[in-house]
This record gives C-alpha cells, structure tokens and sequence, in this order.
C-alpha cells in the first residue's frame, strides 16, 4: 500500500517473528491474521522450508480448532440467585428494616420520658 518500503531482509526478519511467535504463544486470531489468507501466505512466502511447514500447519491447527469450536459448544443457563437465597435476603432485610424502627421509637419515647422528667 506505499505505507513503507521494507527490504527483502527486514521481511524475512518481521515474517520469521511472526512466525516464531505463533509457534510460541499462538496464533493472535483476530481478523487480520487468522481470516487473512493472503497474509498467511505472505508471510510464509518469506520463510525457509522449514519454518514455512511449521507456520502452514499452525495455521491450519488454528483454522480447524476453530472450525470445530463454538458449533459442538452448548451454554447451560446459570441462575444468578437461587429462590432460597431471595427469600434470605428478603426476611434479612425485614429483620434489619424493623429493628431500625424498633431502635428510633425507642429514642424517641427515651427523649419524650427526659423531656417530661426535666
């Protein structure tokens, strides 16, 4: 695309890399470089013989692995809170909310009972 003028060495370098980090870590995947057919040919054009096989089968490990994952792949619904656990929470915060209540009638027959004493 004209952005920048690589030699043939610094292609070889930056193909060997690549290659070298999808054997290590894995291929990256996004749609740049697993769906990119003609980079991954690119890029194995500029390899020897050698890496040239390891990157192709990588690639194709990667292809087929994804082919097959996903579509055999079924999701089982997991419920954030079960039943008894609503009803805990509800009768904990019944239990809270009243003895919030039963505290401040308290304070304030207590304030009343000082106030009539003074």
């Amino acid at each position: 695309k004209g952005y920048w003028k690589a030699s043939d060495e610094q292609l070889k370098t930056t193909a060997s890399l690549h290659a070298q980090i999808t054997r290590e870590k894995g291929a990256a995947c996004t749609e740049f470089v697993c769906d990119n057919d003609k980079l991954q040919s690119f890029v194995a054009d500029q390899l020897d013989n050698s890496e040239k096989q390891t990157y192709t089968q990588n690639m194709k490990e990667v292809h087929e692995a994804s082919a097959t994952d996903g579509k055999d792949v079924v999701l089982k619904e997991h419920k954030l809170a079960s039943e008894q656990t609503v009803r805990k929470n509800r009768v904990n915060g019944v239990i809270a909310g009243s003895l919030v209540v039963i505290t401040f009638i308290g304070l304030v027959v207590l304030l009343k009972k000082r106030k009539k004493n003074k």
